[in-house]
């Protein structure tokens, strides 16, 4: 038997192997066709295109993402699903505290279906594509949302309801987002004169109701 040292492989290229043999007596072998094989120790690389970093959700079902490998075949996809609030993580059917990969569907498109948010609650979410050879994509920072599906309250203060005034030159109220939420934004108001069944517009009234 015989060995040699390799040299350095460069990933993505490929390479032919041949032997010869010599004997003692100055023969030779004539060569063969060799061994060709492609070496490859360049992980894939995946990326979340949906949620969208730093982005805060009211509604979000569906994480989606790319893949890509150079020399080999992206096989599989597995996600990472944390929420950072709580430092539980998505296992499949409920958060938990064990740390926990998923496998996404598709390969070089990917997907997974999750409805299962808890409103108030910052998460992030990684990504790791593997190829067909055994190389691994190094985990990256992954992508942070925020996800609010509680609704804000508002109350009109004044006028009061059910008085007659004489006089009102400002409409005032209160607005509150749980201490959870994603915070006001705005308010907005409709002012309807029911005699009339018309609406202000900010600058007459008019016959559809405006905000």
């Amino acid at each position: 038997s015989w060995s040699y040292t390799s040299p350095t492989w460069v990933s993505g290229k490929t390479y032919l192997v041949r032997s010869k043999a010599l004997d003692n007596a100055s023969n030779s072998e004539t060569a063969g066709s060799g061994n060709s094989f492609i070496f490859d120790d360049t992980a894939p690389s995946s990326n979340i295109v949906a949620p969208v970093n730093g982005n805060t959700y009211n509604s979000l079902s569906n994480i989606t993402g790319t893949a890509v490998d150079t020399t080999s075949t992206v096989v599989t996809v597995k996600l990472n699903i944390k929420n950072t609030t709580d430092t539980t993580y998505w296992n499949g059917g409920a958060w938990v505290s064990s740390d926990t990969w998923l496998d996404a569907t598709g390969t070089t498109n990917w997907n997974y279906n999750i409805a299962s948010w808890v409103s108030g609650k910052n998460y992030l979410v990684k990504s790791q594509a593997s190829d067909s050879i055994g190389n691994i994509e190094t985990v990256g920072s992954g992508v942070s949302l925020f996800f609010d599906n509680a609704s804000p309250t508002s109350t009109v203060v004044s006028p009061t309801n059910g008085t007659t005034l004489k006089s009102l030159l400002t409409i005032s109220g209160t607005a509150n987002d749980p201490s959870v939420g994603s915070g006001l934004s705005f308010v907005k108001i409709s002012i309807k004169n029911v005699t009339d069944t018309n609406y202000w517009n900010g600058s007459t009234w008019g016959g559809s109701e405006t905000w």
